[in-house]
């Protein structure tokens, strides 16, 4: 028989069962997104074991479509600490390969092109910086550079090389998700040529392209093309005018 005894004590034991309940559907999950905490463990223990906690929470709100703002700033400081992006000071090393064509002017003797290729390689630094939008940047940079080249040539009997020049340049561009940049170049040069039994240091403006890939570290690879017409200059006594073409493969070393 249902006694008042036997009803007292099932109402204890039911509201002891729901005050208990509520009390573990109302755990706080990472910032003030609640849920289940049973569910929520069991889900970030199914998703991977090795996981760590931090991990296993942004799996379970990832697979819930939730994704807090917090998430989002940590991943950005995670990935910047693995790499840099293109903003910053760099330093770096290329090697390319140097084709020209210059025009011989000599009153006393015969006249005509005199090509001249070879290896070259140079050292650089520089600074660029990066205004972000979206998955798109503002590229601009400045650089200063130095090459050796064994280039080399012969006209009329005559010996001509071209032995070392300094570069200065800037490079607008575009940056994709910061794992790629594509710029433009332009820049001067002066560049020392030796031949006829003089050396003569000739300006020069040079054109041209490139692309900087990232390698999730500060060490970057970039390919360029440049195109240089050097100015009218006397070497010895004859008129030395000219252009040459530099497909370069180089490393960057960004700060």
């Amino acid at each position: 028989m249902f006694t008042r005894k036997n009803l007292f004590l099932s109402a204890s034991m039911l509201l002891a069962f729901s005050a208990t309940n509520n009390t573990a559907t109302a755990q706080p999950f990472y910032d003030g997104y609640t849920k289940d905490r049973e569910d929520l463990l069991s889900e970030a223990s199914y998703t991977a074991p090795d996981m760590d906690n931090r991990d296993r929470a942004e799996a379970v709100h990832d697979k819930a479509g939730i994704t807090p703002a917090h998430y989002t700033e940590d991943r950005a400081r995670d990935r910047k600490s693995m790499f840099q992006d293109f903003t910053g000071p760099y330093f770096g090393a290329d090697i390319g390969y140097n084709i020209g064509s210059y025009e011989i002017t000599d009153p006393g003797a015969p006249s005509g092109d005199l090509g001249m290729d070879g290896i070259e390689g140079g050292l650089f630094i520089g600074w660029g910086g990066v205004y972000k939008w979206n998955w798109l940047g503002g590229y601009v940079g400045l650089e200063l550079g130095h090459s050796w080249s064994n280039a080399d040539g012969d006209f009329a009997g005559n010996a001509f090389e071209k032995d070392h020049a300094w570069l200065v340049s800037m490079r607008p561009g575009i940056t994709m998700y910061e794992d790629a940049l594509a710029y433009g170049i332009v820049g001067y040069t002066r560049a020392e040529f030796v031949g006829n039994g003089d050396d003569e240091d000739v300006n020069g403006y040079f054109l041209g392209a490139g692309s900087e890939f990232s390698t999730r570290s500060p060490l970057k690879l970039r390919l360029e093309y440049t195109y240089t017409n050097y100015a009218d200059e006397p070497l010895s006594d004859i008129n030395f005018e000219g252009h040459d073409n530099m497909i370069k493969l180089g490393t960057v070393f960004r700060f």
